[in-house]
């Protein structure tokens, strides 16, 4: 049993990364995954009961619904009466697809109810706060761990991605073979978005050697969280994104209004709906910081391409049908 010094927040992902596996077989690899289950148990629980709203929230968020529902589109069922209300799948706050012309008439439904629950209401939002601050704060969390040859067959390297932290460090491997891989910063810091085009493959070899490899990319990456300029642009985007929620235009329940841009049936970028632009803009000038060189430097950080020397993938170990976009993310280490 090992100790690990994590976030709250990579608590959740361990145990979420847990529950992903929990019908794979093998006696050493269940042992470790069901032992550490259990010892994370107490921190979830914790969350858990951190983030229940209050009885009074609970209340409010039942009478919104219920104000809500006559106004939504619902399916149609086989009778001819209506079915369930419609939900928007490209939804960030409110759920539902609106009738034409009832947003108004919504909005003045629901006055009543955001008034009597304005307090719950507001002790939900600074809860919320809380919460966030409290998922970044590191916890001890105790971890049975295993040795690669303990995997299961099967298992793919995204499913070990979250559980890195329960397989034994390879001490033996043979670091004069190591090869120089190129990646921009941006590729490092959102390194999941990178590699979840390999995700998928379940080659216990390669999955031997990549694990190594995502040891040092995920060292990289921390590293990279706490460069200045990453730190400077996070906060100056927290500033903003506080002034978008305040300019923006709220839906009926409250939420900010967004824009959505698609790609291949993707959203691949949301917007916040801000009418007074110039009022904004005003706002961001008073922040006292200079947001084009902010935004320029950072820019130019994400995009510096630097090496890192990885461990190498033979050729034959690759399957035949691997596509070019996913010989794109191995080409580098490939030999």
């Amino acid at each position: 049993m090992n100790e690990v010094k994590i976030s709250n927040r990579e608590v959740v992902l361990l145990n979420t990364a847990i529950n992903n596996v929990l019908k794979l077989r093998g006696v050493k690899f269940a042992y470790a995954i069901a032992r550490t289950s259990k010892l994370l148990d107490e921190h979830i629980t914790a969350i858990s009961k951190a983030r229940e709203p209050s009885e009074e929230y609970k209340e409010f968020f039942k009478k919104r619904e219920e104000v809500t529902i006559p106004f939504v589109k619902k399916e149609k069922g086989k009778d001819g009466k209506e079915g369930e209300a419609i939900k928007n799948p490209l939804a960030t706050g409110f759920p539902f697809i609106l009738e034409n012309g009832q947003e108004q008439k919504l909005a003045a439904a629901l006055k009543p109810v955001f008034k009597k629950y304005k307090k719950a209401v507001e002790d939900a939002d600074k809860q919320d706060k809380d919460i966030l601050a409290l998922m970044e704060e590191e916890v001890i969390v105790k971890i049975y761990t295993m040795f690669i040859d303990n995997l299961p067959e099967g298992i793919s390297l995204g499913q070990i991605d979250g559980l890195i932290d329960l397989i034994e460090a390879n001490t033996s491997k043979d670091n004069s073979v190591m090869v120089e891989a190129e990646f921009s910063n941006q590729a490092i810091l959102s390194y999941h978005f990178v590699f979840e085009l390999i995700f998928s493959i379940t080659n216990p070899e390669i999955i031997k050697i990549m694990i190594d490899n995502l040891r040092i990319i995920k060292k990289e990456r921390s590293k990279l969280l706490n460069h200045p300029i990453v730190k400077e642009n996070k906060e100056y985007e927290e500033e903003r994104t506080s002034l978008c929620e305040k300019f923006c235009s709220k839906d009926p329940w409250g939420f900010p209004k967004m824009d959505s841009t698609e790609k291949d049936g993707r959203v691949i970028r949301r917007d916040y709906v801000i009418p007074d632009k110039v009022g904004f803009d005003n706002a961001i000038s008073k922040l006292g910081k200079d947001m084009k060189d902010i935004t320029k430097r950072y820019k130019e950080f994400s995009e510096t391409m630097v090496k890192i020397k990885l461990y190498p993938i033979p050729m034959d170990l690759l399957p035949d049908d691997i596509s070019v976009e996913q010989m794109s993310v191995l080409a580098d280490i490939v030999t």
